[in-house]
């Protein structure tokens, strides 16, 4: 595109420079002809700056001059545009156009450096939600078998009986069995939320994931405002709703299932029901921690759960807490309307 302007106003060489955001360094970063590639080129397929290399010959007999222009938005100076032109051939018109186009190249420059900002906070985030996830579930059930095995070690030193250290053993492999299935249910967890844009995306891959798995038709409801929940909560939603349906497809024998998540009142609710067996009571079974996950998934989130059976047969499990935008929305003071004393009768 320089060059194509270059042709049209008889201009050039020109080069861009940006300065580094961390040490101010001052980068070329495209220059219209050149022998060598830059210093700091990131695409190494593209010859572009090498197509038509015309050295400074210009600049060297002091036949041309230099209009120098910043690179800047608002107070931030990002980098220069360095055009060169023949001495008495740059008029107001030309020069204008060039200012635009530093304009529009602020513009580009500063956009792409905030989303390269977006995307590092976001990975960030997501890191952050892995290692949370990872301390408040598979961390605990390794530290609850660790103990157990000091536990057995104990039990060999006073030399047991060969029955209480079977009893042990029992529960490592229980213990191992959860730890491991725990393991698999983040793995397939973060696989949806990274690969794929946002919590509804991810409800229906999980959908038709247990659609297959149980055999049977898994509907989805979703209705929720785009950016409402942040990644933390979105993540609790996710594991909430995906440990529901495995216990569905595990305990119920259900040919029917179906998952709700609106937002309704300042409120989500999160509703995961079915037409199984249905539950004796809301507790769970020993050494079963299906319903205790969802239960400390519902506490992490400041939310209501209720697990009860449905008239027509099944179960239901429901969810409602106020998402944190939604509270601090809530908690901003009413701010009294600008111009409110307009309209008594004055113009």
């Amino acid at each position: 595109m320089l060059r194509e302007l270059e042709k049209l106003l008889n201009i050039g060489p020109i080069r861009l420079s940006l300065k580094d955001p961390f040490d101010q360094r001052t980068m070329p970063v495209l220059e219209t002809h050149s022998r060598t590639r830059p210093e700091y080129c990131r695409d190494q397929e593209c010859h572009a700056c090498l197509i038509d290399p015309r050295p400074l010959e210009m600049v060297t007999n002091n036949q041309s001059q230099c209009l120098l222009l910043p690179i800047s938005v608002g107070d931030t100076l990002l980098g220069t545009l360095e055009v060169w032109y023949p001495q008495e051939r740059l008029n107001d018109s030309t020069r204008r156009l060039l200012t635009m186009l530093a304009d529009q190249l602020a513009t580009a420059v500063y956009l792409q450096r905030r989303i390269e900002e977006q995307q590092h906070v976001t990975l960030i985030n997501e890191r952050t939600i892995i290692a949370r996830e990872l301390h408040d579930s598979l961390a605990q059930s390794l530290s609850y078998l660790k103990m157990q095995v000091a536990r057995l070690e104990r039990m060999q030193q006073k030399e047991a009986t060969r029955e209480a250290q079977s009893a042990v053993f029992d529960e490592l492999r229980t213990g191992l069995n959860s730890a491991y299935r725990q393991l698999r249910e983040l793995l397939t967890t973060f696989r949806l939320k990274l690969e794929g844009p946002g919590l509804q995306f991810a409800l229906s891959q999980t959908v038709e994931e247990f659609s297959q798995r149980m055999g049977a038709t898994v509907e989805l409801d979703y209705d929720v405002p785009p950016y409402l929940l942040n990644p933390n909560e979105e993540i609790h939603v996710l594991q909430i709703i995906r440990e529901a349906l495995a216990n569905t497809h595990k305990h119920a024998q259900a040919h029917w299932a179906a998952v709700t998540v609106r937002f309704t009142e300042a409120q989500l609710l999160v509703r995961i029901e079915d037409d199984g067996i249905g539950l004796e009571d809301d507790s769970s079974p020993p050494m079963h921690y299906g319903l205790v996950i969802i239960r400390d998934r519902a506490n992490t989130l400041n939310g209501e759960l209720s697990i009860t059976n449905r008239p027509s047969g099944g179960a239901s499990i429901e969810i409602t807490f106020t998402p944190l935008t939604a509270r601090l929305i809530q908690q901003q003071p009413a701010s009294v309307a600008p111009n409110s004393h307009l309209g008594t009768g004055t113009s």
